[in-house]
């Protein structure tokens, strides 16, 4: 027989940056590359492990989540502040190959968005589109939140390896 698995509790950490003292939070800098964007904490031993970057540095808003001891990265923006865009990407880093592969891409672009895991599924909630301002339609289109426009919701069906409208 096999010994049953041990359960671990880590948190992971994907992106972001470390402000300068001169910095506030709304200061108007852009991001740059930074290396080491992917990370883990274990509080059993107290003590952070880099990962495999992810591959896409400049992306925010994007929703994160796991399932399966897989990462999965959902939505995000790319561009600068002043010309910004969401997109579709979904990501997914798998710990035993210790590589990010993209998977399929997701049927709405989001940002700001929630994503959660039930029955070995992932639901992708909410969120918003922004739009370059280089684009023909509004720079800002809300996703749910209103009554008369239930929220999106997609859904991953693993067996198919494609994304799904809920209704």
């Amino acid at each position: 027989l096999t010994p049953p698995q041990k359960l671990e509790e880590v948190l992971v950490v994907v992106g972001g940056r470390v402000l300068e003292e001169s910095e506030d939070e709304d200061g108007e800098l852009e991001v740059q590359a930074a290396p080491r964007n992917f990370a883990f904490y274990n509080p059993k031993s107290r003590r952070w492990k880099a990962l495999p970057d992810f591959p896409d540095y400049n992306k925010w808003g994007f929703s994160l989540v796991a399932l399966n001891n897989d990462v999965y990265v959902t939505g995000g923006s790319r561009g600068s502040q002043n010309d910004t865009w969401s997109t579709t990407q979904a990501w997914c880093f798998c710990p035993k190959d210790g590589t990010w592969q993209p998977i399929a891409s997701m049927l709405r672009a989001r940002t700001n968005h929630t994503s959660a895991v039930l029955n070995g599924e992932i639901y992708v909630i909410g969120g918003k589109v922004l739009r370059s301002p280089r684009a023909s339609r509004a720079a800002l289109e809300q996703r749910g939140g209103c009554s008369t426009h239930p929220p999106a919701l997609q859904g991953q069906r693993w067996s198919w390896w494609r994304w799904s409208a809920m209704t």
